[in-house]
């Protein structure tokens, strides 16, 4: 599944996909995959974690100003787990970098 990251940020995703291609390709790894009960489950998890939820129960935080450096080997997500939270106004990345001196 690939994920470009201008869809990505801009939300427009979903046309990437192909439902059928993937439900094939994890047939034949022998992991069930029904999109219909997949979309339930993203429909539930939303209607549980909905606007309204986070405004009776709050938000928590940090306040903490120490820096979270994000880790990880070549193509295990560090990047989008980069791009996701640096989405935030009160968050600042410093990109990828290849190594730390």
């Amino acid at each position: 599944m690939l994920l470009s990251k201008s869809k990505f940020i801009t939300k427009k995703y979903y046309n990437l996909l192909n439902y059928d291609q993937i439900q094939k390709d994890f047939q034949r790894k022998g992991i069930e995959y029904d999109p219909l009960k997949q979309e339930a489950i993203v429909d539930e998890i939303k209607e549980t974690y909905s606007a309204n939820y986070f405004l009776t129960n709050g938000v928590s935080g940090s306040p903490s100003d120490i820096p979270v450096f994000i880790v990880g080997m070549p193509r295990s997500g560090t990047t989008l787990t980069d791009q996701i939270l640096a989405m935030h106004p009160k968050i600042t990345s410093i990109g990828c970098g290849r190594k730390l001196s």
